[in-house]
């Protein structure tokens, strides 16, 4: 259920105390969190971002310009939510930057009351995304690759394979869109959470920390084991989901 740039894998939800809404990293899709419906309690609901040229959204163009697509996601989300329910943003990389924008836009309208960031140097540092505008195809991979390894599964079949690299290229160019300076990005009394992988190449403990000057809120950093996409391990995708609803329980 939901629209194009938002969607949910609950069929109904009649009385929820809260929502959770999580936005996928660069190359990703709204699949990056399948699992994460079953770690969260009932009566929390889940959207999920959809960027589009993906998966439910594939008939969109790409967009290369994070602050448009965080303006649209905004939209819907206002379509979706009612407007006193208690909200969390969850981003990874590339969406802890599309996430923290859309916070910034929506916290005079919609009941944000935690955003949880992974991966993510703050927008006043250097992103550590190349600019791969016009890289090859071969220097796109390679630049993936140095965050993880790619399935097999894609790097064999053509067809997949130019899709990712079509999606990276323009989520670099989205993720870079979004670096800046602009007091608007602080948030007010809303909790920041802030976390990362203890073996992330491009993000340190150091680069986190300075997230702390984006909300006059709570704030607080954790790093788990693990890489950039450290959240995909079993036992980290469990303690997130706790971590994301940790006001409502």
């Amino acid at each position: 259920m939901g629209n194009r740039w938002l969607i949910s894998p609950d069929k109904q939800v009649d009385r929820c105390k809260a929502a959770v809404i999580l936005f996928h990293h660069a190359g990703g899709a709204a699949s990056a969190y399948a699992g994460f419906r079953h770690l969260l309690p009932p009566d929390i609901r889940l959207w999920l971002v959809q960027l589009p040229g993906r998966e439910s959204h594939r008939q969109g163009n790409l967009c290369c310009d994070g602050n448009e697509a965080a303006r649209q996601i905004l939209v819907a989300i206002e379509h979706e939510a009612d407007a006193r329910l208690p909200l969390v943003f969850y981003g990874h990389s590339m969406g802890a930057a599309l996430a923290m924008q859309t916070a910034a836009l929506a916290q005079h309208t919609l009941n944000i009351t935690r955003v949880c960031l992974s991966s993510r140097r703050p927008p006043h540092l250097t992103a550590f995304e190349q600019d791969l505008l016009l890289a090859t195809d071969q220097q796109v991979l390679e630049a993936v690759m140095q965050y993880g390894a790619v399935p097999e599964m894609i790097l064999s079949d053509l067809e997949m394979r130019q899709s990712l690299i079509d999606k990276v290229r323009n989520d670099y160019g989205v993720a870079r869109s979004l670096h800046c300076t602009r007091p608007e990005l602080l948030l007010r009394e809303v909790a920041l959470s802030v976390w990362g992988g203890n073996n992330d190449p491009g993000v340190s403990l150091l680069h986190l920390c300075q997230w702390s000057g984006y909300s006059r809120g709570a704030f607080d950093c954790v790093l788990f084991p693990g890489d950039h996409f450290f959240l995909f391990d079993a036992q980290n995708k469990s303690l997130i989901a706790r971590k994301l609803v940790q006001d409502f329980i």
